[in-house]
């Protein structure tokens, strides 16, 4: 009997874990998923600086229509006090009539900003029509948004707490830097529309939750309780619901900040799962041991499968991102040599530039589908391999000639400490491989880095090896820096699939050799490689 109530309350248990995970999963994945539409308005402003209102509508329509979670997009600029006037005359003649820009009052609302040496203001905001209330809002007037602003100027990204959204209601906001600091992408979320469309999917399975922030101290701004009937988000006030045996709370990470999601039983749910179970005499102990062994055993594979997947969604969300981000700027510069072509502007110089910059963006597509090709060449044991006779001394340097212009733009200078006329058996594209790899990697941890390649002999074996004076590695990532998919740093700041690594020590591994790493954070890495000369 005490072990059949046991058992039901472990399984109701598991069920509201199992339920916190996917809330969880869901959310992040939506949150993702959303922050891709900022990001390549990001990239767009990376692309031209002067994009007009119409072509700024154009590229995120699309976007808005199949990302519901997100309530608006912004393109925020900094406007000196000095120039407020000139702006707001601008905006005026481009038809906001009585245009000022505006502040946040504590009573709710907004009013004509007051007189300050700078402003950080809205200047594009879309769906224009469900937004207009943000158009011209300083945002740098908001202590909270402020905060996320003078975050996103030192890290590139920064994410508001909960606070009320010039649109009404309460919400938070995402800054994306752009060029320096004085322009920003901006992702607006309705907190209550961003978790019901997450969550709209999902079961109805009687498992409601309450969600607060706890990045800084609670208050009733920031506590709301989701219904998983009817699948709305409400304002909360604990009624006893907490109070309870079946309870899983779960912490969820948005950039800087923090949600605490506590995940119960309704009513309805708690008055099938009562723990009494009278009727329970008739089970044998033999039946109970079985279903016993079922219930963890299915358990246990759940937990199995739902990791997997986890890394698969994981890996899915990142290959989209760098995907998408040479994209948003091949599609801009596509558009940009129609309006050209269609405006009678189109100058050979003008046309030339965007299309190098468009094959550019191409090749970095190629590159990293190429990555995911051979990985799955690697994982199925088809990666093909030709050998032949050639001197890697050679090799070497004309790799690092062909980053020349790379190493030009990043003001990296390159030395080489190279034994000469080094005669090798290997497979010259591959090798080649993973030499541009670790060249590539130097060059983008590195500011104005020094980059040595070293080529020696010893006995049967040739040891090589490229050192840099970047940002190094973390003792914690070293461990397991050669697994895939792994990034020692954000993909977002820095960019990549977890690959490469990867991929340059399944090549090394198949000459015979080995990869070992010499690093220390902030003093740079050299990855040295040991390979047979004749494999």
């Amino acid at each position: 009997m005490v072990l059949l109530q046991q058992y039901t309350m472990s399984k109701n248990i598991d069920k509201i874990e199992f339920r916190g995970r996917t809330v969880q999963s869901l959310l992040e994945k939506s949150f993702n998923q959303n922050l891709e539409v900022v990001y390549s308005i990001q990239n767009l402003f990376y692309t031209r600086k002067d994009f007009s209102r119409q072509q700024f509508k154009d590229f995120v329509s699309g976007s808005l229509s199949r990302h519901p979670g997100l309530q608006a997009v912004e393109h925020m600029i900094y406007v000196k006090g000095s120039e407020r006037a000139k702006f707001e005359k601008r905006m005026r003649a481009e038809g906001f009539l009585n245009f000022t820009i505006k502040e946040f009052i504590a009573e709710g609302g907004v009013q004509p900003a007051a007189i300050r040496p700078e402003y950080y203001v809205i200047n594009y905001v879309e769906p224009l029509e469900d937004n207009l209330a943000a158009l011209g809002y300083d945002v740098s007037f908001t202590p909270p948004a402020k905060e996320a602003l003078k975050s996103a100027q030192l890290n590139g990204v920064g994410v508001s707490p909960w606070m009320p959204l010039a649109q009404g209601d309460v919400g938070f906001v995402v800054y994306m830097s752009i060029q320096g600091g004085d322009n920003f992408a901006v992702g607006v979320f309705r907190l209550k529309k961003f978790i019901e469309t997450s969550l709209k999917a999902s079961e109805a399975d009687g498992i409601d939750f309450v969600v607060e922030e706890v990045t800084e101290v609670p208050n009733p701004l920031r506590t709301y309780r989701y219904d998983s009937q009817d699948g709305v988000l409400t304002d909360f006030t604990d009624s006893g619901q907490m109070k309870q045996k079946f309870i899983s709370t779960s912490l969820i990470s948005f950039g800087q900040r923090s949600w605490r999601i506590t995940h119960y039983p309704s009513a309805s749910y708690r008055s099938i799962i009562h723990p009494a179970l009278p009727y329970a005499a008739g089970f044998t102990v033999l039946l109970l041991m079985l279903t016993l062994t079922f219930f963890f055993s299915e358990r246990d594979a759940r937990v199995t499968a739902e990791t997997a997947a986890k890394v698969r969604e994981e890996f899915m969300t990142v290959a989209s991102h760098e995907l998408r981000t040479p994209l948003t700027p091949l599609k801009m510069e596509i558009f940009l040599v129609k309006e050209l072509v269609q405006s009678g502007q189109a100058s050979k110089e003008k046309i030339t530039s965007l299309l190098e910059n468009a094959n550019k963006h191409l090749n970095h597509i190629v590159a990293l589908i190429d990555d995911l090709l051979d990985v799955g060449r690697i994982g199925e044991e088809h990666y093909q391999y030709e050998f032949s006779h050639f001197k890697i001394d050679e090799l070497i340097r004309n790799t690092a000639e062909k980053f020349d212009p790379v190493f030009k733009a990043n003001n990296c200078s390159v030395i080489f400490t190279m034994q000469s006329e080094v005669n090798v058996y290997w497979d010259a594209q591959r090798i080649e491989q993973v030499i541009a790899n670790c060249l590539s990697n130097s060059v983008k941890f590195s500011t104005r880095g020094i980059i040595e390649i070293k080529l020696r002999t010893e006995g049967s074996n040739v040891i090589f090896s490229v050192k840099d004076n970047g940002i190094g590695i973390s003792p914690d990532f070293q461990k397991r820096m050669f697994n895939k998919f792994e990034r020692g740093v954000s993909s977002r700041s820095y960019g990549g699939l977890g690959l490469g690594l990867y991929i340059v020590h399944e090549i090394i591994r198949s000459h015979g050799g080995s990869v070992t790493v010499d690093s220390l954070p902030g003093k740079g890495s050299e990855f040295i490689f040991q390979v047979p000369a004749h494999v």
